[in-house]
């Protein structure tokens, strides 16, 4: 059936849905992600990492106190936080497959800890200038080229540091339009050495350089600015597809490395509200809950 659309503001206004319309049709609206829950519980789970190798996950547990370190299957390798007084970690990097970096809460200074001796634990940096003495620390992210990210709130921030903990450079100013942090959540960086910025206000998934310039936002060909759902997680896996927890919908979106949705995955377990993600070596996406349930979903099976 051929329709003719009137023109003027009614007609501009019904190309609008119909173009809407057009592109929810063209991402693949597929059958729900099946997972599998870890044998690992956690009380208030901060942020979620993956090993050089890509064969081991750490996870700090902020009002739990521990950071715990397991294999692809969700098995306890070690941790840290018995025989020694942590404070609510929060935001946690591997240095090597057996060395972490990690952040407390209240505290710009940032600690390392290793497999051998988890009850040893030395200040390597206090990043405090870099940052702000009230910043806190929630994401570290060691990037392929050798620097490393810091993502900040209270104020909202992203900082990138060389190999050494020197040279800090503030990449992305805070703000609500295309290009600036509104309420960020995490970060994930693309092969290609780019990186992906999930937020919680507008515009939930942003792309940029790795000298913090603009690139694109996720649904850039929408007629509308993607601002009707949340971001809380977000993952990059080998083909470079962009995964993220829209907890609005409660819902996986995929998206190409171009920011055009590719297809949307309902959660399929009690998990509702992802904290944390990330894609392992083998091809598990592990998502860790506010709630503390950790959830793993094989990518092998997808076609």
């Amino acid at each position: 059936m051929k329709v003719k659309l009137r023109t003027g503001i009614a007609g501009a206004a019904l190309l609008a849905i119909l173009t809407v319309m057009d592109l929810a049709r063209a991402a693949d609206e597929r059958p729900p992600l099946v997972s599998r829950p870890s044998p690992l519980t956690l009380v208030k789970p901060g942020q979620m990492t993956l090993s050089p190798d890509g064969d081991r996950v750490a996870i700090a547990d902020r009002y739990g106190n521990r950071i715990y370190v397991v294999d692809s299957r969700g098995e306890l390798v070690w941790s840290v936080g018995e025989g020694v007084a942590l404070a609510q970690p929060t935001a946690v990097m591997f240095l090597s497959s057996s060395e972490l970096i990690f952040s407390q809460w209240e505290s710009p200074r940032l600690f390392r800890v290793g497999e051998k001796t988890p009850a040893q634990i030395d200040t390597l940096e206090d990043v405090s200038v870099a940052v702000g003495p009230k910043a806190r620390i929630t994401k570290l992210y060691n990037l392929r080229n050798r620097s490393i990210l810091s993502l900040t709130v209270k104020p909202d921030g992203l900082v990138r540091f060389d190999s050494e903990w020197k040279k800090p450079t503030a990449l992305i100013k805070a703000g609500s339009g295309k290009g600036r942090l509104d309420r960020p959540v995490a970060c994930a960086e693309l092969i290609s050495g780019r990186i992906a910025v999930a937020q919680s206000g507008a515009y939930p998934v942003q792309v940029f350089n790795l000298d913090g310039g603009f690139l694109f936002a996720a649904d850039w060909n929408s007629p509308t600015p993607p601002k009707d759902w949340e971001a809380a997680a977000i993952a990059v896996d080998r083909r470079e597809t962009i995964w993220t927890a829209d907890v609005t919908h409660a819902q996986f979106r995929q998206y190409d490395p171009t920011g055009t949705l590719l297809s949307v995955r309902s959660f399929a377990s009690p998990n509702r509200l992802p904290a944390d993600m990330v894609i392992t070596g083998d091809n598990q996406l592990m998502v860790i809950d506010e709630n503390g349930r950790l959830d793993l979903y094989d990518l092998n099976l997808e076609k």
